[in-house]
């Protein structure tokens, strides 16, 4: 029910309209439920009367009226539309402020219990270092997870990163749409990114416990809250996104809603089932938590390590059978990743995987609805829009997720050429940095991989649209005026760039056949670089100095076009510098890629957890042996008979120098001469290149890999290429139909795009 009241306006003030309400108010309180009053708010006011004293109205207005959650968001939205107008009402949405007034309300209030389930999981684990002899050296400090060898609940934690990532996104937009100074904002994301971190603490610390039982039950507590406080604030912002769409003008998309914060309540179901499910394996195996010894021994080395070091000292077996019979999918996952023995990527590559490909499908579908938003009268035009977005949204989706393949493609080959010890493809400049500089670096990877996702979404989907927009939009307005057939002329001025085009190659061939000296050798591929005809070469390097410095003005322009669109569609690589040789330190997020993969070697190299794990198992096994022989030597000899003999242990010794000693051909001239004669020869001696011949046919192209067929091979940049040439296209037949448009109607075409033009920003 809507209630309009009309007062004067020549006596109309603030405060009759407040006092106005307050009657009205307390006429329907008798005659009527409270329940009723859940939508009154001042829904038609005159706009000067509210900017008089618009902080004193608002205040009041949300005193009076707002004391319901719902009531208080919907009327605090529909004032700022009143406050703010129309178009500034459009874009903020109460979607935004719901959430943002959500965040205020309750989203603090999820540190109380994060702080006791953390104190709860620290006071089962004692410090190690710090106060010993304080409480008995607890509570320890609960960890959520290791960043360098997380050897269990990987998917776990990926699920928890992906109900944690909507949250921040609104937490952010929230403190940028706060009322405050530019740089009480800047503190604020701080301020709130921390508190982010801390609220989903618990849901990392509960998943990688080695209390399991404790972990489960308080994760199983936490995550069903986390759910509830998910589902609650998709609930209220459903309902208040149709409350304001049905008692205004302002149409909101439900859609923008969903995709903004389903993600989060689909992860946080998932992260609710992965915790139901740890509870229920702890129960039925009887085992509720696991040893220090146990967490220690695992921590030393992984299976794929053990396999990684076997594939090396094992002669090179065939896999390409086994692959011809595999099933279709295993195809298909062999061709797509070429799969390396032993090599495994860590947590770090994976959350940054996983929500990289959530991020760009949350801000590329949130770009199209906003794009959507802007509507004219004309359905042609509204229908050229939809187009133009639903290309733009596909061709930025495909990109972001290429950059993510092609991100972990190439981490694989760094990783494999640094296990080898070859640092040849790091910048001079970043090879011998401060250790401290690294740890740092690689702390920031995954922060600096999300934005760039973000970011290189956000300018991948503008620089689609927008072209494909204008020229779709063009070729209409060239096709309604019946000049479609003038815009081929216009291409005449690309005869420039193919002509000069045409003059490079024949200036290539007439140098291979006039001025190239004969091969040295019949099989040679190419001939010398030498120089014959000296004197016609002059000559022809003289005439061709102007004409090349015409091929160099296409030649400068293509460098700048194709540089900012390269550096637009490449933003989210973080494995490649955008920038010039020499320039690379101040490139950030490479560095910080750079600092990730040598921490990551120097903590995860499988030969050295392999060979820490032998001494590891060599020491115990001579600490029990020792211990047997001082209680009980009649054992001792029994159990001791079945260890190698001195031969055999001298066979192995002299195999491991030889192994040694042939990989590393610079210690041979420090090697003391013993005996001349060898065990072993090195001659005899067939090592494994398996990781190597698995990624031979990866091309070391900064760009992007090279993707193998039968008969043909496709370019390493063929995906970014066709972007960039999608672009180039559109903007050609822009300039074509622009020019058409001029030349017929010029007039009449200035009033109409600024007609087209007015009615999208009044949409």
């Amino acid at each position: 029910m809507i209630i309009s009241l009309t007062l004067p306006a020549t006596t109309c003030t603030m405060e009759r309209s407040y006092s106005t309400l307050i009657r009205v108010k307390t006429w329907l309180r008798s005659t009527m439920s409270d329940d009723r009053l859940s939508g009154l708010c001042m829904m038609s006011v005159h706009r000067d009367r509210i900017n008089t004293d618009k902080n004193m109205f608002i205040q009041n207005i949300i005193e009076k009226f707002g004391r319901n959650p719902r009531n208080s968001i919907f009327v605090r939205d529909y004032l700022r539309y009143l406050t703010q107008g129309e178009g500034h009402g459009k874009f903020n949405t109460l979607t935004k402020l719901a959430s943002a007034d959500l965040v205020t309300n309750f989203s603090h209030w999820f540190i109380i219990p994060s702080v006791i389930f953390l104190l709860v999981l620290g006071f089962l684990d004692e410090r190690l270092i710090i106060a010993k002899h304080i409480l008995g050296g607890r509570p320890g400090l609960p960890r959520p997870f290791s960043f360098l060898d997380e050897p269990r609940n990987k998917w776990g934690i990926i699920l928890a990163f992906g109900s944690a990532t909507t949250h921040i996104i609104l937490v952010t937009t929230k403190a940028f749409n706060a009322e405050f100074p530019i740089w009480a904002k800047i503190f604020l994301v701080y301020i709130l990114s921390l508190e982010t971190s801390l609220i989903c603490y618990p849901l990392f610390a509960c998943m990688t416990s080695r209390h399991t039982l404790v972990g489960a039950i308080t994760g199983l507590l936490y995550s069903a809250g986390w759910l509830a406080y998910q589902i609650y604030r998709l609930d209220l912002s459903i309902y208040c996104t149709k409350i304001l769409t049905e008692n205004s003008n302002i149409n909101l998309p439900l859609e923008r809603v969903l995709i903004l914060q389903l993600p989060a309540v689909i992860f946080s179901t998932l992260v609710l089932v992965k915790f139901s499910w740890k509870l229920f394996k702890c129960v039925r195996k009887q085992r509720f938590t696991r040893s220090l010894s146990e967490e220690a021994r695992r921590s030393i080395c992984k299976s794929c390590d053990l396999q990684y070091v076997k594939a090396l000292l094992i002669r090179t077996v065939d896999l390409n059978s086994d692959v011809r019979n595999a099933s279709v999918p295993k195809k298909i996952y062999h061709y797509l990743l070429k799969p390396v023995s032993g090599f495994k990527f860590p947590i770090t590559m994976m959350i940054t995987t996983f929500v990289s490909i959530l991020l760009v499908f949350i801000i590329t579908l949130s770009l199209a609805f906003i794009a959507t938003l802007f509507t004219t009268n004309t359905s042609t035009v509204d229908h050229i829009n939809t187009a133009a977005v639903a290309i733009a949204s596909i061709l930025t989706i495909i990109s972001g997720i290429r950059c993510v393949y092609v991100t972990l493609v190439n981490y694989r080959r760094d990783m494999l050429r640094l296990y080898r010890g070859d640092r040849s493809f790091i910048p001079e400049s970043l090879r011998n940095m401060p250790p401290q500089t690294y740890v740092v670096l690689g702390m920031q990877f995954i922060g600096f991989s999300l934005i760039g996702s973000c970011l290189g979404s956000l300018l991948a989907f503008v620089v689609l649209y927008i072209p494909l927009y204008l020229t779709l939009l063009v070729l209409y307005l060239v096709d309604k005026l019946g000049k479609l057939h003038s815009l081929w002329p216009q291409f005449e001025w690309l005869i420039f760039p193919v002509s000069l085009l045409i003059i490079s190659k024949v200036q290539v061939v007439l140098v291979n056949k006039i001025f190239m000296q004969n091969r040295i050798n019949a099989h040679d591929a190419h001939r010398p670089l030498a120089i014959n005809n000296r004197v016609v070469y002059d000559v022809f390097a003289f005439l061709m100095v102007f004409i090349n410095a015409s091929i160099g003005l296409v030649q400068v322009l293509k460098r700048i076009f194709v540089s900012v669109i390269y550096g637009v569609f490449l933003i989210a690589r973080m494995d490649r510098s955008l920038l010039l040789s020499g320039y690379e330190t101040m490139d950030a997020c490479y560095t910080s890629y750079i600092g990730m993969i040598l921490m990551d070697v120097s903590h995860n190299h499988p030969v050295m957890r392999v060979f820490c794990r032998m001494v590891h198992d060599t020491m115990a096994s001579k600490t029990s042996l020792h211990t047997m022989v001082t209680e009980n030597p009649t054992y001792a000899r029994s159990k001791g008979s079945t260890h190698l003999g001195r031969s055999t242990t001298l066979a192995k010794r002299r195999w491991f120098l030889v192994y040694t000693l042939i990989q590393n051909p610079d210690i041979q001239k420090y090697r003391v001469k013993g005996r001349s004669s060898l065990a072993v020869r090195p001659e005899d001696v067939s090592l494994s290149e398996y990781h190597s011949q698995s990624t031979k046919n990866l091309v070391s192209n900064n760009l992007a890999i090279r993707a193998h067929c039968r008969k043909c091979s496709v370019p390493p940049t063929f995906a970014t290429n066709l972007l960039i040439g999608c672009v180039l296209v559109c903007c050609v037949i822009w300039f074509a139909g622009m020019t058409v448009l001029w030349n017929n109607k010029g007039q009449l075409f200035v009033q109409l795009l600024f007609q087209l033009f007015s009615k999208l920003l009044a949409s």
